[in-house]
């Protein structure tokens, strides 16, 4: 009881942060909304892109707004271990470390949420019906949305705490988080992709960025031309799983002093 009382009391801080800062991310999203709704309104249909694909196209630019905010999420607790240590305050707090990690993912959730739920919903508003909706599934969104927040929360604090300070800073968007982000299906909807060939459809089922992607797509626009709901839900929750594994075990390494260290070889 003690633990979650902590935990509620640290989401609270987050939430004061976020409301300091409510203005500016307002303005932000509102020059991300209407750029968005002439790239995908207008620029894009004038060149040629059939309508049905301007519906996919920007849920996945919604997709590449949850790597950004992960991005800048990761960013604040590397250079917080490296350099200002506040998480060795919060680790003496009466909360345990999968708490300590629990309240890191609420915080990602509830800003991506605040920033991307807006941009979606006002974007599909702005786009009328040059966004396409066959049938929308709004429980199935809802927990379709809140799985990828949890998944996108828990990878960026992976990130954050398994890969080393200067590895992290000159390496980890080319060679994770980039092709994580470009093999996602993120730009294509998987059933193209698949027709396309299929090596490279099987491929993209091992990424699970997939599986989140064609998900909103497929609750939120609805129809055939997406991966079933079902098994996005299943993959998006395969690997919640093991990257919370990945992560505690990522943490301990890095700040359980009570773990004993692997002596290096000379």
């Amino acid at each position: 009881m003690n633990s979650f009382r902590v935990f509620l009391n640290l989401v609270q801080r987050d939430l004061k942060v976020l409301k300091k800062r409510a203005l500016s991310i307002f303005f932000d999203n509102v020059v991300l909304l209407f750029a968005n709704v002439i790239l995908f309104g207008y620029l894009l249909p004038a060149m040629g892109m059939s309508k049905n694909l301007i519906g996919p196209l920007f849920v996945g630019y919604v997709v590449m707004a949850f790597f950004e905010i992960g991005f800048s999420l990761s960013f604040k607790i590397v250079d917080d271990i490296k350099f200002n240590r506040f998480i060795d305050y919060q680790l003496t707090l009466p909360i345990s470390t999968k708490g300590l990690l629990a309240q890191y993912t609420a915080n990602f959730a509830i800003e991506a949420g605040l920033i991307t739920l807006p941009l979606l919903t006002c974007g599909i508003l702005l786009l009328g019906d040059k966004f396409v909706i066959v049938q929308t599934n709004w429980l199935a969104f809802s927990c379709m949305y809140m799985l990828s927040l949890i998944l996108f929360g828990l990878l960026f604090l992976f990130c954050s705490f398994y890969y080393r300070y200067k590895w992290f800073f000159h390496n980890i968007w080319p060679r994770r988080l980039e092709p994580l982000f470009l093999f996602g299906a993120v730009f294509v909807t998987w059933k193209k992709l698949y027709a396309f060939s299929h090596i490279l459809g099987v491929a993209y089922l091992f990424n699970p960025m997939t599986y989140a992607t064609e998900g909103i797509r497929a609750t939120l626009i609805g129809g055939n031309d997406f991966l079933p709901v079902l098994p996005c839900m299943i993959g998006v929750t395969f690997f919640i799983v093991v990257t919370w594994f990945l992560l505690v075990s990522a943490v301990q390494k890095k700040l359980d002093l009570v773990v004993p260290q692997k002596k290096s070889c000379s």
